[in-house]
């Protein structure tokens, strides 16, 4: 697999300029075509869309239109402005239905999709943040970026969160492409917090062997603990890492319960960009 097509998630939000160039120094890098999709915000995410009545309905409309509108051509043209200055190929595209199969449908024409990082308490509710499990159902590695996190910093060093799960396996598929520019590779495995351990396979070994044989020179660290989401944090803050790659879980109970409920931890409290796959 190579990055060939690069989608990005834009939404009306102050970090959206730096998610937006963020994807487009990833797609200069792998020299990727580039669609960004704009999810035009809901008016009945606002708090107080349900007060209107009589003609303020219709002034509402009309004024939250024109909002979206404005929002619109503004990131238009600073997404012209990423692929001059990138020399990059691109597409732009603007996206009202928001929910379900509209808005994976994009994500599943491209080899990775760029969004905002996950809900929390912090986060304004957004269509696409209330749809993050929607993308991480399009079948295509998700790539999240934190609000505060500088677009000019790529994926150096990388940290794979290793519990030898199927959703794991596809998430370190889904980063080859990552894993072979990268300067460093580390592996991480937290066997008190679940790691199926087969007779005469070591799962931390194996993965470090199996990358050896796509050509990516890998650390292995097994470190202890239970609490795994917190472990691999640390180690990402400790060793100044660039991107963690990690499965996640959907709504299977069973998938939850391999990774050890790290998974949602890890999503609320990473400072770090994480690429997932389910």
């Amino acid at each position: 697999m190579s990055l060939q097509d690069i989608v990005v998630y834009l939404e009306d939000l102050p970090e959206g300029q730096s998610r937006l160039e963020y994807a487009a120094a990833l797609a200069a890098r792998f020299h990727s075509h580039l669609s960004a999709v704009f999810v035009a915000d809901a008016l009945e995410l606002h708090r107080y869309s349900g007060f209107a009545v009589g003609t303020g309905i219709a002034h509402m409309f009309a004024h939250h239109s024109e909002q979206v509108r404005a929002a619109a051509a503004r990131y238009r043209t600073l997404f012209d402005a990423a692929l001059l200055q990138e020399e990059l190929h691109g597409d732009w595209r603007i996206s009202d239905r928001v929910w379900g199969e509209d808005l994976m449908i994009h994500a599943r024409h491209a080899d990775l999709a760029v969004v905002g990082p996950a809900d929390g308490p912090s986060r304004r509710k957004t269509p696409l943040s209330l749809s993050e499990d929607m993308i991480f159902a399009s079948g295509r590695p998700t790539l999240l970026v934190p609000s505060a996190w500088r677009s000019d910093r790529q994926a150096d060093h990388i940290v794979i969160a290793w519990n030898a799960s199927a959703e794991a396996s596809r998430a370190v598929a889904g980063a080859l492409p990552l894993l072979y520019s990268a300067k460093q590779v580390s592996v991480v495995v937290v066997p008190q917090a679940g790691l199926p351990v087969p007779d005469g396979i070591d799962p931390g070994k194996a993965i470090v062997r199996h990358l050896g044989c796509h050509g990516v020179v890998a650390d292995l660290f097994t470190l202890e603990g239970s609490e795994a989401g917190h472990i691999v944090l640390d180690f990402c803050i400790e060793r100044d890492a660039d991107l963690l790659v990690m499965g996640a879980y959907g709504h299977s109970k069973l998938s939850e319960a391999i990774f050890g409920g790290a998974t949602r931890y890890v999503l609320r409290h990473a400072e770090v960009p994480i690429l997932l796959s389910r």
